[in-house]
């Protein structure tokens, strides 16, 4: 047995008989097909997680666990067996095949531990690094087999120490994944010092230069899996956590919406969603139209500064929308000091919503007389009839309106409130349609007995 090495060399020779070399030939290589069997597993789901997923984190592991199984094939001597190379081939596959899953694995620290969020500089730093390794093995057959192997340490010494200063950085912030990660390669990087340690003769053990780095590499795969498995739940509920976000901010959308666009306009369109509504969406509806206004409202706001005037009229309009609503009615618009509302059912509802409104005016005059403030008067006039109800305007401004005569008369309606020194007026389409008018008739009133009758 003839045996040369320009550097520390390990010769394990064994004496044995036939059927005992033959036994030790099978356990060894079951061991081995179980091995290589499981991280060609692991490698394959880390791709189909990528095909799920689409985080690079697992094409980087997965490119890591390739390069590492080949890397201990020619470790092993399986490659020489199986593709028949040279000795001198098999020794730079082996070095040249673990540089590469050195460039993978620092790719892959980058993007697990979430780097370019966290510690920018340090992502650029473990990126350039993964890619100048990657060019260093490109150059590996115009550099000396000596030179490429201890430069080759050399930047295997430095990706190591900036994936676990990441890792330590992380771990030290509470993120439980990157723990995880650093007691991996904390296994692995031991198991790989015995190696190195054996194949420098400093420590004559041959088991452990055999399967030092066939258990650590075990070991460290089933914790990455581990971290990769929480970092899949950490994923999970942080898309759960986005979901629920944007689920609460196209609530709170939709309720921001239906306080410019009424849900009950929708409603009559036909639509569910505001995104569906379409300039030029229109129907033609019986529905009756109340419209409010303040009296001598120009002289009042006169009186008052611009912050007041809104001030005075969000107290009045305050008061009068619940009403309007617990009435099945919703406003169309306000106009100024005056509203317009609309009412799609029974059009006794409008004229109950207008008495409230009447009671609520009132008891707010009340208050206001104690403040020493002048009363205040609204006039109301309801009328039902068809209408067109749609979206007026152009594509980059829409507006929901209803046009129609119905909705004139109930202006005018209004207005005439003024030459009778009423407060409601309602039209006789509106009175016709409903079941008892005199419901909405005071004793002293002599429409009484006409509405009676």
């Amino acid at each position: 047995l003839r045996a040369m090495s320009r550097g520390p060399v390990l010769v394990p020779v064994t004496i044995s008989a036939r059927d005992d070399f033959a036994a030790h030939v099978s356990r060894r290589s079951l061991l081995f097909g179980m091995y290589f069997g499981f991280l060609t597993i692991m490698a394959i789901f880390n791709l189909f997680l990528f095909a799920t997923l689409r985080d690079l984190a697992f094409v980087y592991y997965a490119g890591y666990l390739v390069c590492f199984i080949v890397s201990v094939l020619h470790l092993e001597g399986y490659a020489h067996q199986l593709l028949r190379h040279s000795p001198e081939t098999n020794n730079l596959g082996f070095v040249w095949f673990g540089m590469q899953g050195y460039g993978w694995a620092v790719l892959f620290a980058a993007s697990y531990l979430n780097l370019k969020h966290t510690l920018p500089r340090l992502n650029r730093m473990l990126t350039g690094l993964g890619l100048a390794i990657f060019i260093w093995c490109a150059a590996a057959p115009f550099v000396p087999y000596t030179m490429f192997q201890k430069l080759s340490q050399v930047a295997a010494l430095i990706a190591v120490v900036a994936m676990m200063g990441a890792a330590s950085h992380d771990a030290w912030h509470g993120n439980r994944s990157a723990r995880i990660f650093l007691l991996a390669w904390v296994v692995l990087i031991v198991a790989t010092i015995g190696l190195i340690l054996s194949f420098n003769a400093i420590i004559r053990n041959m088991l452990l230069a055999k399967y030092s780095v066939l258990i650590g590499s075990t070991i460290e795969v089933v914790l990455i899996a581990v971290g990769l498995a929480d970092r899949m739940r950490i994923l999970q509920r942080e898309k759960e956590d986005q979901q629920r976000e944007s689920l609460e901010r196209q609530r709170a959308l939709t309720i921001a919406y239906a306080r410019f666009v009424p849900p009950q306009l929708l409603d009559n369109l036909g639509r569910t969603e505001i995104t569906q509504v379409q300039l030029g969406d229109v129907v033609k509806k019986e529905m009756t139209v109340l419209f409010s206004d303040i009296r001598g409202f120009t002289s009042l706001s006169e009186q008052m500064t611009p912050e007041e005037n809104f001030q005075f009229l969000n107290a009045i309009l305050r008061r009068v929308g619940p009403v309007i609503r617990q009435h099945g009615g919703f406003i169309d618009k306000y106009i100024g000091d005056a509203i317009m509302a609309l009412f799609s059912g029974d059009p006794g509802e409008a004229i109950r919503a207008a008495v409230a409104m009447r009671g609520l005016l009132a008891i707010y005059n009340e208050r206001r007389g104690l403040e020493g403030f002048q009363p205040i008067q609204i006039g109301m006039g309801i009328n039902t009839g068809d209408l067109m109800l749609g979206m007026i305007g152009e594509p980059e401004r829409l507006e929901g309106t209803v046009i129609s005569d119905a909705v004139n008369l109930a202006s005018r309606l209004e207005g005439l409130n003024k030459f009778y020194g009423t407060t409601i007026l309602v039209s006789e389409q509106t009175l016709f349609r409903i079941g008892n008018p005199a419901e909405f008739c005071e004793s002293n009133h002599r429409s009484c007995a006409r509405a009676r009758q």
